[in-house]
């Protein structure tokens, strides 16, 4: 019991955790919540948001599997859709993504905002873009020093966007952009990603990627 305290579930034995590490614990009790509320009919808009927590003795490894325990986590979700054949489009869709990350005990984990819209044009042809900017307002890592104190994180900035090619046809063309900027400048990266995929009697076959 004393190794479930400080695996990475847990890490009962942070020294900013607030939280009791006992060697001679022979079992570990907690609960789990989760609400969630939504409008997911209408002609265009559509939203979620949800809240859920664990508290840090929360334990189902015997019988599934938790990757994390010691969390609250807030995430709402609002869409506009338009779903009806325009001059320059079938289809259009914009959403709006807001989601938080404590521990139990109210330290900020994570803040970030993401916006994406998709537009399928006319001749099938489709147009992707979006970003998130995340780390917002002061956060910390708590699990980057594994089991040490938390660490604070800069903001970072993900925009990304992708053009897809009519997928009727025989030879169907992608490709997508992705950029990622965070540690306060220091780490950027950049990912470019061509595709060729090939259908054959309606069926895929292998694609081609090229990656850069």
């Amino acid at each position: 019991m004393a190794a479930t305290q400080t695996d990475a579930v847990h890490y009962y034995q942070r020294p900013d955790a607030g939280l009791a590490y006992d060697t001679t614990r022979t079992s570990l009790s907690g609960d789990a919540e989760a609400l969630q509320i939504g409008k997911v009919g209408g002609t265009h808009l559509m939203w979620q948001t949800s809240y859920q927590r664990r508290s840090a003795g929360f334990e189902i490894n015997d019988l599934g599997y938790l990757q994390r325990a010691d969390q609250q986590a807030w995430s709402t979700w609002a869409g506009y859709f338009d779903r009806h054949q325009r001059k320059l489009y079938q289809r259009f869709q914009w959403n709006f993504n807001w989601w938080q990350y404590w521990t139990t005990a109210g330290l900020p984990e994570e803040r970030a905002f993401n916006t994406n819209v998709h537009v399928t044009f006319r001749n099938t042809w489709s147009f992707h873009t979006g970003g998130t900017v995340g780390n917002l307002g002061g956060t910390y890592c708590y699990d980057c020093a594994r089991g040490g104190p938390a660490v604070r994180q800069d903001p970072y900035l993900a925009p990304w966007a992708g053009l897809n090619g009519d997928d009727r046809k025989a030879i169907v063309p992608y490709f997508w952009v992705n950029y990622l900027r965070g540690d306060g400048g220091r780490s950027q990266s950049i990912s470019l990603m061509p595709e060729e995929a090939r259908t054959k009697c309606s069926r895929a076959i292998p694609s081609r990627t090229g990656r850069t």
